[in-house]
């Protein structure tokens, strides 16, 4: 059958383009005129049961174009013609002499296409609905992501009390008994050894957690220098004698006795660096040198351990690595000289290494440290007697209470102690304080909220806060309910007492 029009795509009959016309029955197309006489047409009529021939009129095959117009559009679903067969008809008109085309579809092809077209639109649905899901889980994460967040930050903070309050009573008891039975007992140095162990233990993890959740946030306070390096040899010269070791702290000049730094993260670099030379040194010496100049601490620890493989170097400065062999059975997490290098950064400066192995290793700090200003003395005749030192210690925790009272009465206070908030208010009305020391964090109150009590009946009198968080936030907290000096827990003795002399005389 000769065909005079092409028409292959179902597009060309102004359908959607995906339906695939030849992939089934092919359409057929017969041109009129405008008496629907049959000029041409295109396709196979025989597939339609359709006897067309030219000049005759195409309304003896195709009834339902009786009274129809060919100048007139028309769409007819769903008729059926011989053979009960379903079509679709189109009459689309001609601009030239008023001629028309008439097309007419096969309804099972077309109807196999709109179905085909559903499933897919109903897939496309599918897949909205599915995207939709999957945004709304995506959100569901990102706030169980915070949430989580936000529980491991309090969890952080909530460890650091919980570690940070009984080691001060353990240190604190053990300054004590020091006093009495001497710092060479042997007893009190492994007491002494193992708190300080603990402490060094959680202060890096807790650290640790800091830097993963980006929270490290440091806080400056005057350092007075040589009575850290002081402290410091004091923990550490038990461990190195009893590893028959040669230990030295040496200064090397300090132009500013106080420097400006964060004391907790100052004191966490330099003893993770000196335990980790102890800790690898089996014999020889473990020598600390630093110096404090044009605003900078220097500081090195060189020792007589193994020595570090250059190709070690940058592990040894990953979370949770550390060096074994068979020569070395070293205790510890792994985590000393990562803190230090991300604390180091914090307080301005870097960690620095030089290590040949089989010969030792010395490892350095280069640190911010500009003076600090020099605290303001009180006039002379404008301090208090010493039977007017009378301090009010506000601490929930019994061993930290009364190793406070035991400390302070022996340096010349009146103390009266209180276990809570309310308790301490009530001591309070009943009789004169020339000071507090309190806990920042009290079973019945925050700190922030009984401090701002306590103010406002007591416009004058100084506050001390004591606490065993070291967050920036806490510290910030405190002071703008008016306290007069924030020490983070375990404090030693001498800088108690010496924010006391400042309260008491200012």
């Amino acid at each position: 059958m000769e065909r005079k029009t092409g028409y292959d795509q179902a597009g060309s009959y102004g359908l959607p383009a995906s339906i695939e016309l030849s992939d089934a029955a092919p359409p057929l197309l017969i041109r009129v005129d405008a008496a629907f006489g049959i000029i041409e047409w295109s396709g196979d009529p025989a597939l339609y049961d359709l006897n067309l021939s030219r000049g005759v009129d195409a309304r003896r095959e195709l009834a339902f174009l009786v009274g129809l117009e060919t100048h007139k559009s028309l769409a007819l679903p769903m008729l059926w013609i011989r053979g009960n067969r379903p079509i679709h008809c189109y009459l689309i008109p001609l601009s030239r002499d008023s001629e028309a085309q008439i097309l007419i579809l096969d309804a099972n092809v077309t109807d196999l296409a709109d179905r085909k077209l559903r499933r897919q639109s109903e897939k496309s649905d599918i897949l909205e609905y599915r995207l939709s899901q999957l945004e709304h889980e995506l959100g569901d994460a990102k706030r169980d992501a915070a949430r989580a967040s936000e529980l491991k930050s309090r969890f952080i903070s909530s460890m650091s009390h919980e570690f940070r309050t009984p080691v001060t009573s353990v240190l604190g008891y053990c300054d004590l008994l020091e006093k009495q039975y001497g710092r060479d007992d042997r007893r009190l140095q492994g007491i002494r050894r193992s708190a300080n162990h603990l402490l060094s233990l959680v202060e890096n993890l807790l650290e640790h957690g800091r830097v993963v959740a980006d929270r490290i946030e440091p806080v400056e306070e005057a350092v007075h220098l040589r009575r850290l390096f002081e402290s410091i040899y004091m923990m550490f010269e038990p461990l190195a004698a009893q590893k028959e070791l040669e230990f030295t702290i040496t200064e090397q000049g300090c132009e500013a006795e106080e420097i400006l730094t964060d004391p907790v993260r100052l004191r966490q670099i330099i003893v993770n660096l000196i335990s980790n030379a102890l800790r690898y040194t089996n014999e020889g010496s473990v020598r600390v040198v630093w110096r404090q100049r044009n605003d900078r601490l220097r500081l090195t620890v060189t020792d007589t351990g193994p020595g570090i493989p250059k190709d070690k170097w940058e592990h040894i400065f990953q979370a949770f690595s550390s060096l074994e062999d068979e020569h070395t059975r070293a205790r510890g997490l792994g985590l000393g000289l990562s803190i230090s290098q991300h604390l180091a950064v914090v307080l301005g400066g870097e960690i620095l290494l030089e290590s040949t192995p089989g010969e030792g290793s010395t490892f350095g700090a280069d640190l911010r440290a500009p003076a600090a200003q020099p605290a303001l003395t009180a006039p002379a005749g404008s301090g208090q007697t010493e039977a007017q030192r009378r301090i009010l210690v506000v601490e929930d925790d019994m061993d930290v209470r009364e190793y406070l009272a035991v400390v302070l009465s022996d340096s010349g206070y009146a103390t009266t102690l209180a276990m809570n908030g309310q308790q301490a208010l009530d001591k309070l009305q009943g009789g004169a304080v020339d000071v507090l020391l309190t806990d920042f964090n009290l079973t019945d109150f925050s700190g922030d909220s009984f401090m701002r009590q306590v103010r406002a009946a007591h416009p004058v009198l100084p506050m001390i806060a004591m606490s065993a968080s070291n967050a920036e936030a806490d510290r910030n907290v405190a002071f703008e309910a008016g306290c007069s000096a924030f020490l983070i827990k375990p404090f030693d003795l001498d800088t108690l007492l010496k924010e006391l002399e400042r309260s008491v005389g200012g």
